[in-house]
């Protein structure tokens, strides 16, 4: 359900990230989540502020501001840093490093307090969130260059605070980012800490145990102030809270059942601040909401820390000892996010949700228009959400809305009305900025209604009776409009178009459709979704309102709730809770308070269906699958397929001019996926078999990747359409050379897969780059589960992330492969197809033996991988003499290229 539901953040970092340059730029680890404009105005993204205690232990200063340096960060990331010196006779040591210590990422505050502040007034004015219009709050020039539309949400601006005895981890930065962009509406979390958990505090059962959660991030009420990044609104009540008191070290905010009340009876007062915050989100802040906050915490593998704390002499260490825990290396870190965070109690046993939880911790928030306003659950929400809007007429506000307010969810919208389309046309093609959402590709618009009559895909809808009007009613109806047929779909099918298994958003306004829909989904007990928004039509007639009851009462045992009513009950907002028995009578009662008394009702039962084994075609490949099975009648049912982009070309063109030898340009089918490399390949030679796939990326890319295995993602989803069309896929790459014609012997197996190794024997690994597929009932079930697992793997990674070999589609797919007993796979001869690692063999001995010798056995073609970048490998096949095109300044457009003879 984790992986499904809002899914695993997956990060994976190679120890080649590690070097540094010469300048410090880093790695670029986490793209476009902090980015820079040109004119010098900030988006609409969170800003980080980095703040830093310090007062006269300049050693400890050094280190911490070294490991900040030293952290890797998006090479667009802009940080501001604030060092805070406490007042000392002792302090100017490190007010001079502060002032020297060059920050690249952002702007950078030196600030000395002009009285001693001791340690908790130094946290309690470390940072206050900016909010507008506050005149309690100090104006931030640095975030109100920000258009936020709550300014104390964790999308718009983040701080963390660091005391100078802190090492950090050079993962840090990824690890807090990726923890809030994973948690982000969380009105039950009170911040993100890097420290490591090791406490139980209550008295009870005091003692130090960490808990292990699978080494998963979970959530604890006690606070983590090593490396603490506090929620913006949280932290807010906590220092209004704070400012009201007349003394706050006077104020009691003890907690008796926990240890850190003694810890605060035996220190000074005014060096010990974590007892107010604790005080605070376990009583006052259950008192005023219900809600206990809890910290976000992760217990690390091999006792790493992300944050470790070196515990040296201060105002609550006497004397000098060891840093508590390891910092975490950068190399091959994966931390993975899972949907709904475990959350263990004061005594460090697993808390077990029920339906009250759930409900107090909803985040209602409600956006749009006031003809388009939806109310819904923000709290389980993140940037990999999925909402889908059916039935959007002329109003997008509410669409809209949540794209801003949630940066990196999507929205697929689904309606069949001319002026709907035509309304998203527009919009896409507004020269309005701010009217630019549905441009960018989180907004996915399909022209097609909802029904819940399977194997139905077109249907006669009515048109309104006034022209002014765009609502169309399912169905042939009387003293209203024309009627026309439009295109309709199942929810079913477009999970299954999409290939998805759940969303997070179901929101309908479908004129009546409504019912039909959710007994089918009551039927087939499929709700793929935890958040329904719908409005009611009909509720004039008397049948129709006992049809709506029988399905709230339905959803109400399905653990759906209803948290939003407006218009007397005709637009509704549920989320799905868990079911829990002991709280289902209340729970229930609670529901019918809300929707109103249960009448009589026919029952609704439930049965299971068998999902469907067959993948829609995407609409986006069916010209490709058309072209493919010209070339396929051709060549008794294969194609060659290669793909290509812009920065494929020179590439590509040097294949062609080494194959031209070998009669396989005629069942090869070229599919470009930009406008550049289709016209260099048909203005090269129009007798190429080409065709236009159009698919955005950059125009390198490199191995290890999040948009090299999106790319990945694009080609396996194309391979499986074509099977599904019986079309015998032999795929191939430009970057290999072919020495003699392997059509015999690719094209003389029976196998359903015929696949290289693309490692030296005796070790078998499957490789990605040179592989023949037969459209067998095995050979699609093993392309599909690859897609189905390739996808979900990359819907929970983000643009930027370096997956490395947690993403590779080769061990992805070489493990479904053996471990599948029906397929039958050939393996061709290790000695006659070669990977790249032939060059690293044969180039260690080259100047020894020569190229002659070292290619003793005349390969029949040879990989130009293991390497990474274009240009690395044009270079590597230059030095064997494995290039074939003359090259020019005509080269990238293809006209006038030529081949080597």
């Amino acid at each position: 359900q984790a992986v499904v539901g809002v899914g695993i953040f997956v990060i994976w970092l190679l120890v080649r990230h590690l070097a540094l340059s010469n300048d410090n730029t880093s790695t670029n680890v986490i793209d476009a989540l902090l980015t820079w404009n040109d004119d010098g105005a900030w988006p609409a993204v969170p800003l980080l502020t980095v703040v830093v205690l310090t007062m006269d232990r300049v050693k400890s200063l050094q280190r911490l501001l070294t490991s900040l340096e030293t952290a890797h960060y998006d090479q667009n990331a802009r940080i501001r840093l604030v060092i805070q010196v406490d007042h000392s006779k002792q302090n100017g040591a490190c007010l001079s490093l502060a002032q020297q210590f060059p920050w690249k990422y952002g702007p950078k505050v030196v600030h000395v307090s002009k009285e001693p502040l001791g340690l908790a007034r130094s946290w309690f004015q470390a940072w206050r969130p900016y909010v507008p219009g506050d005149v309690t709050t100090p104006k931030d020039n640095w975030v109100s260059k920000v258009h936020c539309d709550d300014y104390l949400s964790v999308q718009c601006q983040r701080a963390i605070i660091l005391e100078d005895d802190i090492e950090l981890s050079p993962a840090w930065y990824m690890y807090l980012l990726s923890a809030w962009n994973a948690y982000p509406n969380r009105m039950d979390l009170a911040g993100v800490t890097l420290q490591r958990q090791e406490l139980v505090p209550l008295l009870a059962s005091r003692r130090n145990e960490q808990i292990v959660n699978n080494h998963e991030p979970f959530l604890y009420p006690l606070l983590g102030s090593i490396g603490f990044s506090p929620h913006p609104k949280h932290w807010n009540d906590f220092l209004s809270w704070v400012r009201d008191m007349p003394n706050p070290f006077e104020a009691d905010v003890m907690t008796p059942d926990l240890i850190t009340s003694s810890w605060y009876t035996d220190l000074e007062r005014g060096t010990m601040w974590t007892q107010h915050f604790i005080y605070f989100t376990k009583t006052r802040h259950v008192e005023q909401t219900g809600v206990e906050l809890c910290t976000l915490y992760v217990n690390l593998c091999d006792n790493f820390s992300l944050a470790a704390h070196h515990r040296e002499k201060g105002v609550h260490v006497t004397m000098d000892t060891n840093q508590d825990f390891p910092v975490a290396p950068f190399n091959k870190l994966v931390v993975n996010f899972p949907a709904e965070p475990q959350k263990y109690d004061w005594d460090a046993k697993l808390v077990v949700p029920t339906k009250s939880d759930r409900l107090r911790t909803v985040n209602k928030l409600a956006l749009g228009s006031t003809y388009g306003e939806w109310t819904y659950d923000a709290s389980r929400l993140n940037s990999k959400s999925i909402v889908y809007s059916v039935g959007v007429g002329l109003d997008t506000s509410w669409d809209e809305a949540l794209l801003r307010r949630h940066p990196g969810l999507r929205i697929w919208a689904f309606d069949p009305t001319p002026g709907a389309a035509e309304h998203v046309h527009r919009k896409r093609h507004s020269s309005d900025p701010n009217e630019d959402l549905l441009q960018r590709d989180r907004f996915h618009f399909t022209p097609e209604g909802l029904t819940a009559k399977e194997d139905v895909h077109v249907e006669k809808f009515t048109e309104p009776l006034n022209p002014d009007h765009i609502s169309m009613k399912e169905g042939e109806f009387s003293g209203l409009g024309d009627v026309i047929e439009v295109d309709v779909s199942t929810l079913k099918h477009w999970l299954e178009q999409f290939n998805r298994e759940h969303f997070d958003i179901l929101k309908m306004d479908v004129e009546g459709t409504e019912y039909d829909v959710l007994e089918k989904c009551l039927e087939d007990d499929f709700f793929p979704f935890d958040q329904l928004l719908l409005e009611w039509h009909g509720l004039d007639k008397s049948e129709t309102v006992s049809r709506r009851q029988a399905i709230l009462d339905a959803l109400t045992n399905k653990g759906f709730i209803s948290i939003a009513e407006s218009s007397g009950g005709k637009e509704m907002s549920f989320i799905r809770a868990p079911v829990d028995s002991t709280t289902e009578t209340g729970m229930n009662a609670l529901s019918t308070s809300l929707v109103g008394a249960s009448k009589p009702k026919p029952e609704i039962k439930a049965k299971k269906k068998e999902k469907s084994a067959t993948m829609p075609s995407l609409k986006e490949n069916k010209l490709t699958i058309a072209a493919a099975k010209d070339v396929a009648k051709k060549n008794n049912g294969v194609i060659i397929l290669q793909l290509l982009n812009e920065g494929y070309i020179t590439m590509t063109l040097s294949w062609i001019c080494n194959v031209r030898q070998f009669d396989v340009l005629s069942r090869t089918l070229f599919v470009a996926t930009d406008r550049a490399a289709y016209d260099a390949l048909t203005q090269f030679d129009s007798n190429l078999q080409v065709i236009l796939r159009p698919y955005e990326s950059k125009k390198m890319l490199d191995y290890g990747q999040h948009e090299y295995f999106a790319y990945m993602l694009f080609r396996t989803r194309l391979i499986v359409d074509l099977l599904e069309n019986s079309v015998t896929v032999w795929l191939v790459e430009s970057d290999a050379v072919w020495l003699q014609d392997p059509t015999p012997i690719v094209l003389g197996t029976t196998a359903d897969i015929v696949a290289m190794n693309d490692k030296r024997p005796p070790e078998i690994v499957y490789q990605g780059g040179f592989h023949l597929t037969r459209p067998t009932d095995s050979s699609r079930r093993v392309w599909k589960t690859l897609y189905g697992k390739f996808e979900a793997l990359l819907e929970n990674s983000f643009p930027g992330a370096e997956l490395g070999d947690a993403g590779s589609e080769q061990l992805l797919m070489d493990g479904i492969l053996k471990s599948d007993e029906n397929l039958i796979v050939h393996w061709l001869d290790p000695e006659l197809f070669l990977p790249g690692k032939y060059y690293q063999d044969a180039e260690a001995q080259l100047e020894e033996l020569g190229y002659q010798k070292a290619v003793e056995k005349a390969p029949v073609l040879i990989l130009n991988n293991w390497i990474i970048g274009n240009q690395a490998k044009i270079a590597r096949a230059k030095k064997w003499g494995h290039w074939y095109l003359i090259e020019s300044s005509s080269s990238l457009r293809g006209k006038g290229a030529q081949c080597k003879t």
